[in-house]
């Protein structure tokens, strides 16, 4: 059977929103949750057919209103007192891991009939509601005046899951995959009861997953009761540690063994924990959590861009490279660090003439490797991006010797976007580019004139090019980013130098990147001419 699904909030359905016919039913593969508790989210939503009749089944759709409050919308098909197909509609609120709501037929409405604003087909008939035992099955009661419906009840089970979704019946579920991570600790306040009792709450939510805990101390070996908004949520079992008396009881969506099911939300809730009917701890939790690491440095904003350069070797370990990599999505930025064939041990990482951690390179079947990750917000086994690389120079260092060197770009540039290209070799670009600048005078050579030039075909060829004229004839060293790249050879005033991916014979090999990167010629030890590449 397909329907299609329109509701209101707090509106009677009319004829147009309501369409359906039967549905043959689809058994396909779902994913189990843990038993016990759980909450009615967005995942549930999908075809659950009634395993003990014949080709009946119910539609479930969990939506939410403008006021943040959950909807359940129910679409049962089954059959009249003919045989014919029949169905009704039923929406109400969802409470934990129930669906209560009013149940409507529609009678009178022929095929395609045109739409008229004035008519409601809807009759208000009884009540249904759903009891949800997992994310896989339930049961359904429903209570009517009618003759044929009357009162009765079934079970159901899921035939139809939504793609990309995890049902796990817990708080996790309602995350978007997009939604900025968040973090809470807070401490309980004794209320005097237990004198010296103490103890904490803490919260974590991040896309597809979130874990509350809360810990308690200096309270006699016992049991304690957790309300949260005064509703019981567990029993913490203080006993006796080499610390002194301590308890902990842990939640987590989804559920992990060794954790509670998290089916609540404890943000702005009052948490409170109870010996017996007595209030030992308590506190009021905060709406909502930070962004873990928000309160360190200076990370970059989140945004929609990748940048990703190669590192320049300077020569104390010729066949070593590597690159550094930026990118930024919605919910989070990230930057790497990754060089190899270079000796198995420590480098320094400095970012803007700061130190900003160790990389270790490691054998490996791919030959020596390591690599140093950052990521704001903070996550384990990365370490914090507190701080902003983009236009900043970038330096990996064997003690106090630099081994590699690049001035990162202040931005995606020259048609890079974040589809994943590599800015560190243009050749391996897609985008076609065709760049020229003219470079800056120092005045060591009044009446010097340099140009440089890239460009990339659709195909991803690319060539680099510097040309000087009107200069004394001899021999220039051509630089990009501090690293010499060749030599350029002046006669009658002019010389030039070509690069190119893949180089021609008359060329040398585009292996560095020139977007972003400062280019000078040098006159044995001045800087004759100059540029900033874009």
């Amino acid at each position: 059977m397909s329907f299609a699904i329109h509701h209101l909030d707090g509106r009677r359905p009319s004829a147009r929103q309501r369409l359906g016919a039967m549905f043959a039913a689809m058994l396909l593969s779902l994913i189990s949750t843990a038993a016990g508790a759980l909450e009615v989210t967005g995942s549930f939503t999908g075809w659950w057919g009634q395993p003990d009749q014949e080709n009946h089944g119910v539609i479930v759709s969990v939506s939410q209103r403008l006021d943040g409050s959950k909807l359940g919308v129910l679409y049962w098909a089954n059959y009249d007192e003919q045989g014919n197909p029949n169905w009704f509609y039923a929406e109400g609120p969802i409470e934990g891991d129930r669906i209560s709501a009013e149940l409507y037929r529609f009678d009178g409405v022929t095929f395609m009939q045109p739409d008229d604003p004035a008519s409601n087909a809807g009759e208000l008939i009884g009540t249904m509601n759903v009891q949800f035992d997992s994310c896989k099955d339930g049961n359904v009661d429903f209570t009517t005046p009618q003759v044929i419906v009357g009162t009765g009840g079934f079970r159901i089970k899921r035939l139809t899951n939504q793609p990309g979704t995890i049902c796990s019946g817990g708080v996790s579920d309602n995350t978007p995959p997009n939604a900025l991570p968040e973090e809470f600790e807070i401490q309980l306040v004794a209320t005097g009861a237990v004198p010296g009792a103490s103890g904490k709450a803490e919260f974590e939510s991040r896309a597809g997953r979130a874990d509350f805990s809360v810990d308690i101390e200096d309270l006699p070996v016992s049991d304690y009761l957790l309300f949260i908004d005064g509703t019981e949520r567990g029993v913490i079992q203080v006993v006796d540690t080499i610390n002194g008396p301590e308890g902990e009881i842990e939640f987590r969506s989804p559920a992990e063994p060794g954790k509670e099911l998290l089916d609540f939300d404890p943000r702005g809730k009052l948490i409170e924990i109870l010996d017996g009917s007595t209030v030992v701890l308590e506190s009021v939790a905060p709406d909502q959590g930070d962004i873990p690491g928000s309160d360190q440095g200076n990370p970059p904003p989140f945004g929609d861009s990748e940048i990703e350069v190669s590192l320049i070797n300077d020569g104390s370990f010729p066949a070593g490279s590597g690159d550094a990599e930026f990118e930024q999505q919605d919910n989070r930025v990230d930057f790497d660090v990754e060089i190899e064939d270079v000796p198995v041990g420590d480098y320094g990482v400095s970012v803007g003439g700061v130190p900003r951690g160790t990389l270790t390179v490691l054998d490996t079947i791919n030959g020596t490797e390591g690599e140093i990750e950052f990521r704001y917000p903070a996550e384990p086994g990365k370490a914090p991006l507190d701080f902003d690389p983009r236009g900043e120079l970038v330096e990996i260092f064997d003690g106090a010797t630099r081994i590699f060197s690049v001035s990162f770009p202040g931005s995606a540039t020259g048609g890079d976007d974040d589809s994943g290209g590599d800015d560190g070799n243009p050749s391996t670009d897609d985008d076609p580019i065709d760049l020229r600048v003219t470079m800056t005078n120092t005045g060591v050579v009044p009446g010097a004139f340099g140009a440089a030039s890239f460009e990339r075909d659709d195909e991803g060829e690319s060539g680099f090019e510097v040309e000087i004229e009107d200069v004394p004839d001899g021999s220039y060293v051509l630089q990009v980013d501090g690293a010499a790249r060749g030599t350029i050879e002046v006669i009658d005033g002019e010389g030039e130098i070509d690069f190119g991916n893949p180089a021609d014979d008359d060329e040398l090999l585009l292996d560095f990147d020139v977007r972003g990167a400062t280019i000078e010629v040098f006159d044995g030890a001045e800087v004759i001419l100059t540029t900033d590449f874009p």
